[in-house]
């Protein structure tokens, strides 16, 4: 994060404020879950639930702030774990976060894996995706298109953040 590199307060202060607004924005979705919206607020008509494929940004910052110590409890990483392994089903993975719509952003679930560090099962999830059900390392379908990005950021979070095959039910 910027402000761990510069020092300045300001930009701490500005870290503090989306993880508010983050915070605020986080709906219970049964005991032990949560879903957001596209935007800040709750979700609504005019805010939809967020997409699994930009929800990897908001997670990703969530993790950051949580290790810093600036926000969020491991109560609030234990509900966004389970909430990531609900949108994968039957070796697919929906589109939005809530676990609803089809399979069109699922290639982007591969960069869920850092969120191994709390539930292994995760990452199984994950190589799955990539490496079963797309097969990116035989046909590099997805490196030739938009998405290309997307798949070699979930295949570095694999390797960075890999769990030996007989954890991954685990």
């Amino acid at each position: 994060m910027l402000w761990a590199l510069t020092g300045k307060e300001e930009y701490l202060r500005k870290v503090t404020d989306i993880a508010i607004a983050i915070d605020r924005s986080l709906e219970e979705s049964g005991k032990d879950s949560y879903i957001w919206g596209v935007n800040f607020g709750h979700v609504s008509d005019s805010n939809p639930v967020a997409d699994i494929s930009h929800s990897t940004i908001t997670i990703n910052f969530i993790d950051m702030v949580y290790k810093e110590g600036i926000a969020f409890t491991s109560c609030d990483i234990s509900k966004i774990t389970t909430t990531i392994k609900r949108i994968f089903k039957n070796g697919r993975v929906t589109d939005r976060i809530d676990g609803t719509g089809g399979c069109n952003y699922e290639i982007a679930a591969g960069q869920y894996a850092f969120l191994a560090q709390y539930d292994p099962k995760i990452w199984g999830l994950c190589y799955n995706i990539l490496f079963e059900l797309y097969r990116v390392d035989l046909t590099g379908k997805y490196f030739q298109e938009d998405w290309w990005g997307t798949v070699m950021l979930g295949i570095a979070r694999l390797a960075n953040n890999a769990i030996p095959i007989e954890n991954w039910g685990k």
